[in-house]
This record gives structure tokens, C-alpha cells and sequence, in this order.
């Protein structure tokens, strides 16, 4: 499913809707985060869902931790870079800097600020 968001995102983003194909892209990461929480939560839902699909009911565990780790990272990385697009990048720099107490601030937001300004690309 995450996959089909992703491509969906792909296509919006090549199309310039940045701010849609980032949205698309936040909702496969929650999508991929609930299915690796269930899956841990109820081991006997993925065993059932390994059934399903034909494949033995007692591996695949680590190769799913794998698969989705490595899901959740490509998204990651198009997240940061329709979020740069869609305008959103600035706010999230700020509102890591306001997290921090105010005598370590300073550092934060210069951290946040060169964090977001390295990350753009001409």
C-alpha cells in the first residue's frame, strides 16, 4: 500500500503539486509504521497474513524489519525534499529550535538553520 502512496506521490510530484505529493508520502510513512507496530504488537496477524500470501508462516519477521526500514527511509528523504518544494522546511527548523530550553536555543536553531540551508540544492 505504502508503495502505491509513493508512486501516487511520485506522479504529483512530477507533475509540481509538491504540497499533495507530500502529504501522499507522510500518509505511506504512517501507513508503514502502523502495519511494522501491528505486526510486532500481534505476531500471530502477520502469521496469518503470511498464510495468506502462500509464503512459511514461521520466517520473514527480520526481512520484514528490513524491508520496512529501508521503505521508511527512501520516504523519508522524499519527504525532506517535497517538504523543501511545498515550502514547508522552514517551519520545522523553528519548531525544533522552540523545543529547546533557552539557554541551549542558540545552538539549536543555528543547527536547525544550517541543517535546512545544506540540504537545498540549486
Amino acid at each position: 500500500m505504502e508503495v502505491i502512496l509513493a508512486a501516487i506521490a511520485a506522479a504529483c510530484y512530477f507533475y509540481g503539486s509538491y504540497p499533495l505529493a507530500f502529504w501522499l508520502i507522510a500518509v505511506a510513512m504512517f501507513y508503514s509504521l502502523l502495519v511494522l507496530l501491528k505486526s510486532i504488537s500481534r505476531p500471530s496477524w502477520y502469521t496469518q497474513q503470511r498464510a495468506k500470501a502462500g509464503l512459511e508462516e514461521g520466517k520473514g519477521f527480520g526481512m520484514l524489519l528490513i524491508t520496512k526500514i529501508a521503505i521508511l527511509a527512501v520516504l523519508s528523504l522524499g519527504a525532506i525534499r517535497t517538504a523543501e518544494l511545498a515550502g514547508y522546511d522552514r517551519g520545522v527548523g523553528n519548531h525544533i529550535a522552540s523545543l529547546c530550553p533557552d539557554r541551549t536555543q542558540g545552538l539549536f536553531k543555528s543547527c536547525a538553520a544550517w541543517m535546512w540551508t545544506s540540504q537545498r540544492r540549486p
